[in-house]
């Protein structure tokens, strides 16, 4: 079955939101997972116009998930900015949070503090890079570098795919169909033990692709699905 996919993919970054008197923008975000959980890595900034930034001070964060669940960072400052940079009145720091594994990410809640005297806002994740076409959805969720077991100096990526067939048939592909670019313009293909993957008419089904022999200097910037008839920007997620 050839597929063409259009490529209508979404600039998932940067995402943002604010209440008026503190604003928040949302670079990126990476991930690494173990068989129970995943860590996220929150790459964002805080401006406020109405007191001056102080780390770890004014700006209270946390994650909701596709069920509704909270989940407060784990990072080593329990408010953000703990160990950001300041520059005037904006502050940037990276924030982990630790989730149920496959967890999907809803928005982000930041609560300023009463100093700020303004509301509590959210970020909605609503940028998930997505392309489609006439019977197919694919959204990327992210990719993570496991550190090299069997061979010095090379490292294994895992990118986590979903599709979605809108389509009267049944769709067939092998997840060797799937490739992806690094920062030096280089095309890795998938793993040479590929599966063939089968989703019937409405079905859904979200994967990991995995990626073997990766050098120590390569860094994701675009997941291509078949002779790069789609390429899809992933460089924030990864």
């Amino acid at each position: 079955m050839v597929l063409v996919l259009l490529a209508s993919c979404v600039s998932a970054f940067p995402l943002s939101g604010g209440n008026g008197i503190v604003n928040a923008l949302v670079f990126g975000v990476t991930s690494e997972s173990d068989e129970s959980n995943t860590q996220f890595y929150i790459d964002m900034c805080v401006t406020d116009i109405a007191t001056p930034a102080y780390p770890g001070n004014n700006y209270f964060v946390e994650l909701v998930d596709s069920e509704d669940r909270i989940h407060e960072t784990s990072s080593s400052g329990a408010n953000f900015g703990g160990y950001g940079h300041i520059y005037g009145n904006l502050v940037r720091d990276t924030l982990a949070f630790t989730v149920p594994k496959d967890a999907i990410i809803k928005r982000l809640k930041i609560t300023p503090n009463q100093a700020t005297k303004s509301d509590p806002f959210s970020i909605d994740w609503n940028g998930v890079p997505e392309i489609s076409s006439d019977g197919v959805i694919m959204k990327f969720y992210s990719g993570q570098r496991i550190s090299p077991k069997y061979y010095d100096g090379q490292y294994q990526w895992v990118f986590d795919i979903k599709l979605t067939n809108t389509g009267n048939t049944t769709l067939t592909f092998s997840t060797k169909d799937f490739y992806f670019e690094d920062n030096n313009d280089w095309i890795y293909g998938a793993d040479k033990d590929a599966r063939e993957i089968k989703l019937s008419p409405n079905e859904t089904l979200r994967f990991p692709i995995t990626f073997t022999g990766i050098g120590e200097f390569s860094r994701a910037t675009k997941i291509i699905f078949r002779d790069e008839n789609v390429s899809m920007d992933i460089g924030a997620w990864v």
